[in-house]
């Protein structure tokens, strides 16, 4: 889980009753999460829905970068330098939606981080933390 590629987080940043749990954090996955990546992948990469034509979803669009322009809300992308689960895909998507309303978003790439570790690390608190809550109070409303 922790080494080789792809790897959910690296076991140094992990405290030890945290990674001592590991199984019963992470359990199993649906195989569809795998399908839809495939989809995406097959799509050149495009944002897309896994079953379009499912009603319950109608509303949405069957590409997902469609409307990302027409969402006002700014968003703050993460990952770790040291991801092995999804690469750069993060630092990829940030640079579509820079394309498309260049300044809204913003990313982040924390050093010595992997994937999981970043929200579930033994240090988030001093070393993830802070630059979440700095966007927050920096997006959030007066008050």
């Amino acid at each position: 889980m922790g080494a080789g590629k792809p790897a959910l987080f690296l076991h140094e940043n992990m405290a030890r009753v945290t990674h001592d749990r590991l199984g019963d954090l992470f359990g199993g996955i649906s195989a569809h999460y795998y399908r839809h990546v495939l989809k995406m992948v097959n799509s050149k990469h495009e944002a897309v829905k896994w079953q379009p034509g499912d009603p319950r979803y109608a509303a949405l669009p069957d590409n997902y970068f469609e409307r990302a322009a027409g969402i006002a809300t700014p968003m703050l992308l993460v990952q770790g330098q040291e991801n092995r689960v999804f690469a750069d895909s993060i630092i990829q998507c940030h640079a579509r939606l820079e394309r498309l309303v260049p300044g809204r978003h913003q990313l982040h790439v924390f050093p010595r981080y992997g994937h999981q570790d970043i929200f579930m690390g033994q240090n988030v608190a001093t070393d993830i933390f802070p630059r979440l809550f700095e966007f927050l109070r920096a997006h959030s409303g007066p008050g």
